[in-house]
């Protein structure tokens, strides 16, 4: 059984994290630490196994550390850090002290990206383009949350462009190039609101944004092949329930040139399998999530941030 201790008990934790170590076999939470007060020691030091950081993103390298340090395995919430470097540091301690870390890219287990997975392994070949685009509403009221304050870490571009450049990483590997834009648009945010990357691939473009202006649903994925077109519509369950609403329709729209539109109901997201798999590499000792694969996820947020280019602009990775 492992012993689960978690940092931080906002949204990411209430709703991403605790159902699933509560329902997954072989979990056992034994305690959470909401802030930093005179349990902070107590807790690193008990005979915890995993310890799980949801705290805000300016947080995530020091409490990642301190837990490899008291010898605990560890998963990290998106962005793992804010600098490469510290990234790489956490992966070598885990390594010195043959523990494990894993980010938290839950979003390989959306149905709609499981769907587009099975879909790109029958038609790869044409794809011209493709659109994954995760938009929110951010009303002026939210300044109140970390997400939205004046902060390291805090904004639209740090909370989701980690999860699309994963998915896109784990698609189609490292692009030759990109492109991006980074802004803060309403007058009165604190934190850029918008983002635009687009990567380079050879013969195809893979398009990321999200904008915290939109309160309609729109597509989620897009994708654009030779004489085929697919859509994914609608919120996950997950989602829904964690910004309070009722989930709606969620399927996949597959457009043929000279067929008829096939539309495929899509199942709740599968973070359980997530936890199964952590479950897993922790019993074998071996991070699940490939670590080059996260560390030039960290690069390429950290360097697009540090540019916050303007459109049209390429910005080379090294």
């Amino acid at each position: 059984m492992i012993k689960v201790g978690v940092v931080g008990n906002g949204i990411s934790a209430k709703y991403y994290h605790l159902p699933f170590i509560k329902s997954t076999k072989g979990y056992k939470l034994v305690s959470i630490l909401e802030k930093n007060n005179d349990q902070t020691k107590k807790f690193y030091q008990s005979d915890l196994d995993l310890i799980i950081i949801t705290t805000p993103n300016e947080l995530h390298y020091k409490q990642a550390k301190m837990a490899l340090e008291h010898n605990k395995h560890v998963l990290i919430e998106k962005p793992m850090c804010l600098k490469f470097k510290e990234a790489e540091d956490l992966y070598n301690l885990a390594e010195q002290k043959k523990l494990t870390i894993n980010p938290y890219f839950n979003r390989r287990y959306d149905s709609d990206f499981l769907q587009i997975q099975k879909l790109l392994k029958k038609h790869e070949q044409s794809l011209l383009v493709f659109n994954s685009h995760f938009n929110k509403y951010i009303p002026n009221r939210t300044h109140t949350k970390w997400k939205y304050q004046n902060r390291p870490g805090a904004g639209i571009y740090f909370d989701i462009a980690p999860h699309l450049i994963d998915q896109t990483l784990l698609l189609f590997g490292k692009p030759k190039s990109i492109q991006s834009k980074i802004s803060t648009l309403k007058e009165k945010s604190l934190t850029d609101d918008y983002f635009f990357l687009q990567f380079d691939y050879e013969g195809f473009v893979v398009n990321l944004g999200s904008s915290g202006h939109t309160w309609k649903p729109c597509h989620r994925f897009n994708l654009q092949f030779n004489q085929l077109e697919v859509n994914t519509f609608g919120t996950d369950r997950y989602d829904a329930i964690s910004k309070g609403e009722k989930a709606g329709v969620y399927e996949c729209k597959i457009s043929h040139f000279d067929k008829k539109d096939l539309s495929i109901e899509l199942p709740p997201a599968n973070y359980g399998q997530f936890y199964r798999e952590l479950r897993k590499s922790i019993e074998l000792n071996k991070n699940f999530i490939d670590r080059d694969l996260s560390l030039l996820n960290v690069k390429i947020v950290e360097n697009l941030k540090k540019k916050s280019s303007a459109l049209g602009q390429k910005d080379l990775l090294i």
